[in-house]
């Protein structure tokens, strides 16, 4: 068995202005920061042998805050944990989107399976790298555990995989996470894979409780 700790960053400044971040590479926030301390407490009995991250800011710092409490384990950073990219819709307020970007907004809304970023990535796209970077993963660390820390969008993809539901069926997905939510995929020795659980923010508490609410998510907000 393989085992994978997926995390989605923390807050970050993009987060924060309700704008669509995508490949653009914001910091995070105070509130980010106090986020990261209770993720990796929480972490850090767990038994991580690799820490792969994007290699955008705010990932990387989340998956500094997992290797601070792992001493030894070395952050590899993967392009394929980069976020969706949102081309021509970069930085884009989330609450005007509708008057730039109708159709856009409304198969994402509707049809997501089927929406395509114009000059940038669709979601298919993202399935498809995400699912084949959990195989490769899988059978490079056959019974290892590793611990992802990436972006909503993969992750939405990557537990939508593992769930069993293909590219055509993300419309029936439900798999949006919260800043440092933790999900856990497993993989058998056949290549199969099995959630876990996913968006598990136990580790949150007081004045740092996880934000932005899930609904911004259907707002393109990630």
């Amino acid at each position: 068995m393989t085992d994978f700790y997926i995390v989605r960053h923390c807050e970050s400044t993009g987060n924060v202005s309700s704008k669509l971040q995508g490949r653009t590479d914001t910091d995070i926030t105070d509130k980010g920061a106090s986020q990261l301390a209770m993720l990796a407490m929480r972490l850090k009995p767990v038994p991580i042998d690799f820490i792969y991250s994007s290699p955008l800011k705010r990932a990387y710092k989340t998956a500094q805050s997992i290797a601070a409490v792992h001493p030894g384990i070395d952050i590899r950073t993967e392009q394929s944990l980069q976020e969706i990219d949102f081309g021509e819709m970069e930085g884009e307020p989330v609450d005007t989107l509708s008057a730039k970007w109708l159709r856009e907004t409304e198969k994402w809304s509707r049809d997501i399976a089927r929406f395509k970023a114009p000059g940038g990535e669709s979601t298919r796209d993202i399935y498809i790298r995400a699912a084949a970077l959990l195989r490769r993963l899988a059978s490079e660390h056959s019974g290892r555990t590793i611990c992802l820390a990436t972006h909503g969008c993969v992750i939405f993809a990557a537990l939508s995989f593992a769930n069993g539901l293909s590219a055509e069926d993300l419309n029936q997905s439900e798999f949006w996470v919260d800043n440092t939510a933790i999900s856990h995929i497993r993989a058998d020795n056949d290549g199969n894979f099995e959630l876990i659980f996913w968006n598990d923010t136990e580790h949150i508490t007081g004045s740092a409780e996880t934000a932005p609410h899930r609904e911004f998510w259907r707002k393109l907000d990630n």
